[in-house]
């Protein structure tokens, strides 16, 4: 395994330990109780809305915000630094929201798309927005639907999760969310999530400065003639099926682009770098397809493969089985 690639794994590993070794109080959500009086949070009297529960006195730092099922759609919120749109949900403190188990797919964080004939603008809701919760995780439910203002940092980025503070995004699925620049995700750590369909208008449809880490992305697309998947971070163990953009790219301030032990497959575009990937940074991975500019990439090592490995494409599976060619140290240039 890649040196780099290690120091990674070990480096999210223990932050994610560390996030959940203190747990406070447990404060419960469920959105039929919208517009009711009298709630306090708890099991028998939950918040009807995400936010109330973030800003009720009684949440404390580390405090878990667990989510009944269903759509969590009230609210539109602006943090420290959104001046130009909203955001469905800010996190203020550092604590963990999650749904319940087996409840991924319907416990749904629903942002809301501006007046503007695309959606973007000060009236625009993305899902959520970190200003001041350093660490804090999001496990275990959908974000979807979310759209940012028209230009500019933050106003413009991050559909489903734009993090000012670093974010955890784990086991959740990540769809239809849209912004002017990266579409799902500003900044942060995705871990084991479904990203797909996701839009951007200039740069990054996946996301900017994210890490990603046993990923399965999948259809997300850029309309700009720039067309970046990912506009830096780092890509560990992921898999990344027919989205519409270069691969991934930028140096902008030293920001490099890493990619490890991954898997690349039915890119509308070709596996293009624009240039932008750290040399000896594309590490282990297995393209199927056309390298259309290997600049940066081991030739050697980012072959045209046939066989993906995957555990079942044809019911959309495509995570890696444990034995898969990407997952091997093959390159013929340390």
């Amino acid at each position: 395994m890649h040196n780099g690639m290690k120091s990674l794994t070990i480096a999210v590993c223990c932050s994610i330990l560390f996030s959940f070794a203190a747990r406070g109080k447990t404060v419960y959500v469920d959105p039929a109780n919208y517009g009711k009086s009298g709630l306090d949070g708890s099991i028998d009297r939950p918040f009807g809305t995400i936010q109330d529960a973030i800003d009720a006195e009684s949440t404390e730092v580390d405090s878990v915000i667990e989510l009944a099922p269903g759509i969590y759609t009230n609210g539109m919120h602006r943090g420290t630094g959104l001046t130009s749109s909203y955001a469905r949900v800010v996190i203020n403190k550092r604590l963990t929201i999650t749904g319940r188990p087996g409840h991924r797919e319907d416990t749904i964080i629903l942002g809301d798309r501006g007046s503007s004939e695309n959606g973007l603008g000060d009236d625009a809701v993305r899902c959520v927005y970190n200003a001041n919760g350093a660490d804090s995780v999001i496990r275990g439910i959908t974000l979807t639907g979310g759209y940012t203002g028209s230009s500019g940092a933050p106003n413009g980025q991050g559909g489903a999760v734009c993090s000012q503070k670093n974010t955890f995004v784990i086991d959740c699925i990540v769809t239809n969310n849209f912004a002017y620049r990266s579409g799902a995700f500003m900044n942060g750590n995705v871990m084991r999530c479904y990203v797909a369909d996701n839009d951007v208008s200039n740069m990054g449809s996946v996301g900017q400065g994210v890490e990603l880490s046993f990923c399965v992305l999948k259809d997300n697309s850029e309309t700009s003639a720039k067309a970046l998947t990912i506009y830096s971070g780092k890509i560990v163990n992921c898999t990344f099926v027919s989205n519409n953009g270069i691969l991934l790219g930028t140096r902008t301030s030293g920001n490099w682009a890493y990619v490890y032990n991954s898997v690349f497959t039915e890119s509308t575009k070709g596996y293009q770098t624009a240039a932008y990937v750290a040399n000896d940074s594309f590490k282990n991975n297995v393209l199927r397809g056309t390298l259309e500019d290997g600049t940066g990439i081991d030739e050697n090592n980012a072959k045209s493969v046939t066989a993906l490995q995957v555990v079942d494409s044809s019911k959309g599976d495509w995570r890696l089985v444990w034995n898969s060619s990407a997952t091997k140290s093959n390159p013929s240039r340390k």
